[in-house]
């Protein structure tokens, strides 16, 4: 009868450890028997397959969301912070903020690429401002029963609710560049030039 090689005292160890529900030790022993897999000393099941591969691709979601997050320029902004919120609703620079206690979406950090020129922030629009009322109440919105909830922001505008139809990467990036890209007015009298573009510090004149 051909000799069984003992394992590792170590090895032996984690696998102790496993048992008794040490996560550390219940990867540590994983990965142990996944090099016994990769090295032909064991074999994987059809099960077993299933499950490194789910495993792999959500390595590889979390590895891509992370990189997302650590190059994103997405701004935290606060409810309290009268100077920034003005920059952002009544600057006429164009915004996309997500109302969210938390980060942004997955969605908003992957259209971020295609949003040039347009910058990015989340807000808790259920909070109170300094005028006591809501981001919400503010601009007269009523918050859809769907999610995330997304605003679009640009010309001095009442902020406009993204659709449900643009809540993906592409579509989103594809409607915010729409929906926040300067306007053009022809004003036809002295009024109306001063009306539409002296009182307004994002207007530029075009001869």
């Amino acid at each position: 009868m051909p000799k069984v090689a003992a394992k590792p005292k170590v090895a032996r160890s984690a696998e102790a450890r496993a048992k008794s529900g040490d996560v550390g030790a219940q990867i540590e022993v994983y990965f142990t028997w996944l090099g016994d897999v990769f090295a032909g000393r064991e074999k994987m099941t059809f099960m077993q397959m299933l499950t490194t591969l789910a495993m792999l691709v959500a390595a590889c979601a979390a590895g891509a969301g992370a990189y997302l997050l650590m190059r994103s320029k997405v701004l935290a902004l606060s409810p309290s912070d009268t100077a920034q919120l003005k920059k952002v609703f009544y600057s006429g620079e164009p915004w996309l903020v997500e109302c969210t206690t938390g980060s942004a979406a997955p969605m908003v950090y992957s259209a971020e690429s295609a949003l040039k020129g347009v910058q990015i922030g989340t807000l808790d629009c259920g909070a109170a401002l300094p005028s006591g009322k809501t981001t919400y109440e503010k601009f007269k919105i009523s918050k859809p029963s769907y999610g995330p909830v997304l605003l679009a922001a640009a010309n001095g505008e009442r902020p406009q609710i993204v659709p449900r139809n643009a809540l993906t990467a592409t579509a989103l990036a594809s409607w915010v560049l729409g929906a926040t890209k300067p306007k053009m007015f022809a004003p036809t009298s002295g009024a109306q030039f001063e009306s539409q573009c002296l009182r307004k510090p994002w207007c530029v004149h075009r001869p």
